[in-house]
């Protein structure tokens, strides 16, 4: 499967704010509610997220709503941008 560049970008972001909140994967699945399997391919890009887990996973990282609105607000001009068809 190919991986969604979106996907990937949104991966690699969750992945980073974990990191620096020093959460392992296994905790931050735990307190999100899903796997941690799905956590990993989450911040892999392996997989399109629904909305609501990536909030659950943005709130367990204590991200305010400015920095979750900016990051989809990026995420939908980087989409509107993309000439691609790997939505």
């Amino acid at each position: 499967m190919k991986n969604n560049i979106h996907s990937v970008e949104l991966g690699k972001h969750l992945k980073a704010l974990r990191l620096a909140k020093k959460l392992s994967i296994e905790k931050l699945a735990y307190k999100t509610g899903i796997s941690y399997t799905l956590l990993y391919k989450i911040e892999k890009g392996a997989v399109n997220s629904s909305f609501l887990i990536i909030l659950k996973i943005l709130s367990n990282l204590d991200c305010e709503a400015q920095h979750i609105a900016y990051l989809f607000e990026s995420m939908m001009t980087s989409i509107k941008n993309n000439k691609s068809t790997d939505l």
